[in-house]
């Protein structure tokens, strides 16, 4: 009998199958608690950026001119990268400012090296979707940027809606996602190699009394009845069975006997 088709393999396939199912619900419970401890903590940052660029701006502004002038101010002062916020406020009246006007297409410094008109054409319109997007929390995607997380607010001044947004790229979250990934699939394998191998042991373990069962049973059947299982300090059901075996070969071999015995008693 094959390995793979007999009870080795089956328990060892058995256990290979259970834990790649535990592996798999883990896996998906750690993935979401990550994700959502990531992008609550972003959530919080472009929360904690809103509320002080608010306070900057409009809180504090005497006149629809200080607003701009503070605006102005402000984003002149937040340096962008990659890895931070994207800040900009439209006052309603006038051209949105931004600590990059570049980016969301304010200011034209002349297209990058190989970008073609189709590729200036996509970031304009990503920018234009990221200043008119909705209040609240949304994503939105950018050619430069990947996938942006904004926040829009916005807040009443003199009769004018001021909206001030805070934009954040995606990509330092889905990076930690990924090696996050990587680390738990790189553990899962050791795991299901480790679970495979000591699944074949105990399942080896298992399966040689059977193994040396079936071997004493052959040799019954050839007519020797001198071998046993004797099998000992297992103390579990399997060492129970092969004692009953032992046992019924005992009283088999006893049996044979005295048949033999009274068969040549007879011929005298």
């Amino acid at each position: 009998m094959s390995r793979i088709g007999g009870l080795r393999g089956r328990i060892t396939l058995l256990v290979a199958a259970a834990v790649v199912l535990c592996l798999g619900v883990a896996f998906e419970a750690v993935d979401y608690e990550t994700s959502t401890e990531l992008r609550d903590r972003l959530d919080q940052d472009l929360r904690t950026e809103t509320d002080a660029l608010r306070r900057a701006v409009v809180s504090s502004a005497s006149d629809p001119a200080d607003v701009a002038r503070r605006a102005r101010a402000y984003v002149a002062a937040q340096r962008f990268r990659a890895q931070t916020q994207l800040v900009f406020v439209d006052p309603q009246a006038g051209a949105p400012l931004t600590n990059q006007p570049e980016l969301l297409g304010l200011v034209h410094a002349g297209g990058e090296s190989g970008e073609t008109l189709e590729d200036q054409r996509r970031e304009e319109a990503a920018a234009r979707a990221i200043l008119r997007s909705p209040l609240g929390f949304s994503v939105a995607g950018f050619p430069d940027l990947g996938r942006v997380r904004v926040l829009v607010v916005s807040d009443r001044f003199a009769g004018r809606t001021v909206r001030l947004g805070v934009a954040q790229s995606l990509q330092p979250v889905q990076r930690a996602e990924a090696v996050v990934r990587r680390a738990f699939v790189l553990a899962g394998a050791l795991g299901l190699l480790g679970a495979a191998v000591g699944g074949f042991l105990v399942a080896a373990r298992t399966a040689a009394p059977l193994r040396r069962m079936a071997a004493v049973a052959g040799c019954v059947e050839k007519g020797d009845l001198r071998p046993r299982m004797a099998i000992t300090g297992r103390g579990d059901e399997v060492q129970a069975l092969a004692h009953s075996f032992d046992q019924m070969l005992d009283r088999l071999e006893n049996a044979f006997d005295r048949q033999a015995a009274f068969v040549a008693d007879a011929s005298h």
